[in-house]
């Protein structure tokens, strides 16, 4: 007689397989041991600061070896460390989304963002190194109190601008000194603007000025000469 599994179609419970049918072994839960995740609620590994998870098959001898060690240290695990395993023949979807190509493979988030990836089955102390080089939680940024010798005072109000002065009157202008009315020109010279009629005395070319100032004396000496003897 064929027995069918569980997953075949056809299979009906019977006898003891009742209560095996009717009882589903319960999410376990961050502290208890790694938490079980699938397509549907992969999502709380990215909502953690950290978080490891594990992808893994029934059907993988080396995912068999592994994963006890796995969930071992998931029941204490380091600091607030998330680490979650996801069945790769069941989220079908996560296992494509995140390109697991090879099992079992561990990946490594901080904050939702992938940091760092392992393939291939390990031991209890490379996990524990693995998880070891992920940052921790960091702790809330406080501000430090100032002793009283260093408190600051107080920085004290800038004074008002002071008003601005009014401009000073300008003096008055110096009197200017009237100057000094000049003296009325003398008046013209009838004399010398009525044009002279004489001719001028032509000087013939080749006599010097000193023989015609001697002829000129010899001339009136004779001229008054006989003015005085013509007299009575």
């Amino acid at each position: 007689m064929k027995t069918l599994s569980i997953r075949e179609p056809g299979w009906r419970p019977f006898l003891g397989q009742v209560s095996l049918a009717g009882t589903r072994r319960p999410r376990r839960r961050l502290g208890d041991a790694a938490t079980e995740l699938t397509d549907d609620n992969f999502q709380q590994a990215l909502n953690a600061q950290t978080a490891v998870v594990d992808f893994w098959s029934p059907s993988c001898m080396p995912c068999i070896r592994s994963k006890p060690i796995f969930d071992d240290i998931a029941t204490n695990p380091p600091g607030n460390l998330f680490m979650g395993t996801v069945n790769a023949d069941e989220a079908t979807a996560t296992v494509k989304k995140f390109g697991v190509e090879s099992l079992p493979t561990q990946i490594y988030f901080v904050n939702g963002v992938e940091v760092n990836r392992n393939e291939g089955a390990f031991t209890r102390d490379q996990l524990l190194a693995a998880i070891g080089q992920l940052p921790g939680p960091q702790p809330p940024i406080t501000a430090q109190p100032q002793p009283p010798d260093q408190v600051m005072a107080p920085t004290p109000p800038a004074a008002a601008p002071a008003p601005a002065a009014a401009p000073a009157p300008a003096a008055p202008a110096p009197a200017q000194s009237t100057p000094a009315p000049l003296p009325p020109p003398p008046p013209p010279n009838p004399a010398a603007s009525i044009p002279s009629t004489t001719p001028p005395v032509q000087v013939p070319p080749g006599i010097s000025p000193t023989v015609l100032v001697i002829g000129a004396a010899s001339i009136l000496a004779v001229g008054a000469g006989i003015f005085l003897l013509a007299k009575p």
